[in-house]
């Protein structure tokens, strides 16, 4: 059964640290958020038909010079493609990409907000440190998670941390560029564990590509209902005992409702599941993949700090275990408590969070 929590919480003082810049929403970022929506979602489309495009007409053309021309634009676009020499970090900071025009239009049209719970304490920095960001929901399509990596006013809010995403992005061309230019870590323990021995910072949403399905219009859930997937998602909880690092909940209001889903068999979710990809119909702005403009409030919780000498002890013993389920329901307990403190200030009385 989901856990429920819809008691008064006493209120928290909070401090904005970045406020939405603009009421209203220009043409131009109207426009760029669309074409940018259209060009990496659809990329999965026209990106291959434009290579097949170059193929055809390489080995049709029949005038040499062209044909020359057709060559050379398939072999530098096979190369970059498969070696990616440009998805760089240092590509990224090379041409000040997260502060491109694009990413502010995003901020703009979400109306990008973010507020701090966190008490100022001498021995955690949020901006330097070491932490696990739990950015949560994960919403139909990764926004909430995209827009704590990317912009400029995320760094100087919680600092920057390199986000986890899904092994099957990197079979979307595009995507996979800014995958790479966002520092991202594939969701696999290896990658991650490897990341965290070198002290990097990350962000995950834990509740992965099941998430996506699990709020309505799925059987049996409410409108009035923002449902996250915690109760068996145990394994960042166990990374950040093993490396004695503290977890750092975010949670992004409004990130469930970027955009709208298709109902599809329950057959379908089990699929994705099992390949760790979404099969998803999803729609926005027009009935296209462009996002509807719903307000993102982010909300930072205060930092759970692991016990100590939690990471000397054997993953397998009871101890070891018993310490995952206690630091884990602190976490489950501070989401819902931070929930509860800002759905008025979101707008959002009505609802009520579920842990499933």
């Amino acid at each position: 059964m989901p856990e429920t929590i819809t008691s008064n919480t006493p209120a928290k003082s909070y401090i904005t640290l970045v406020k939405p810049k603009h009421r209203t929403i220009s043409a131009t970022d109207n426009a760029l958020v669309a074409l940018s929506s259209l060009f990496f979602v659809g990329g999965v489309v026209w990106i291959p038909s434009l290579y097949i495009w170059l193929y055809r007409k390489w080995r049709t053309e029949e005038n040499k010079k062209r044909r020359k021309v057709y060559y050379a634009i398939l072999v530098t676009a096979t190369f970059f493609g498969i070696f990616g020499p440009h998805r760089n970090r240092k590509v990224a900071k090379l041409i000040d990409f997260k502060n491109w025009r694009i990413i502010k239009a995003w901020c703009n049209y979400l109306a990008y907000e973010v507020i701090s719970e966190v008490s100022e304490k001498k021995d955690f920095n949020l901006k330097r440190d070491q932490a696990i960001f739990a950015v949560i929901p994960h919403g139909i399509v990764p926004v909430p998670l995209a827009l704590a990596t990317l912009p400029q006013e995320a760094h100087e809010s919680f600092g920057e941390f390199r986000p986890v995403v899904a092994s099957a992005t990197r079979f979307l061309p595009g995507l996979k560029t800014v995958m790479g230019w966002m520092g991202s870590i594939d969701a696999s323990k290896s990658a991650i564990e490897k990341a965290l021995s070198k002290g990097e910072r990350i962000g995950l949403s834990p509740g992965g590509i099941a998430e996506m399905f699990e709020n309505f219009p799925k059987p049996n859930r409410s409108r009035n209902e923002e449902c996250v997937i915690l109760k068996s998602r145990k394994g960042f909880v166990r990374m950040a005992l093993k490396n004695n690092i503290p977890l750092v909940p975010i949670y992004c209001f409004g990130g469930s409702k970027t955009f709208r889903r298709l109902q599809l068999p329950s057959i379908v979710e089990k699929l994705s599941n099992f390949l760790r990809m979404s099969i998803v119909i999803f729609f926005g702005k027009y009935g296209l993949p462009i996002p509807l403009q719903k307000k993102l409030l982010y909300v930072l919780g205060e930092p759970i700090r692991m016990p100590k000498g939690a990471s000397a002890l054997d993953e397998n013993s009871a101890q070891f275990r018993d310490l995952v389920d206690k630091v884990h329901k602190e976490f489950c307990d501070e989401l819902t408590r931070m929930f509860e403190r800002n759905k008025h200030r979101y707008g959002w009385g009505h609802k009520r969070l579920l842990i499933v």
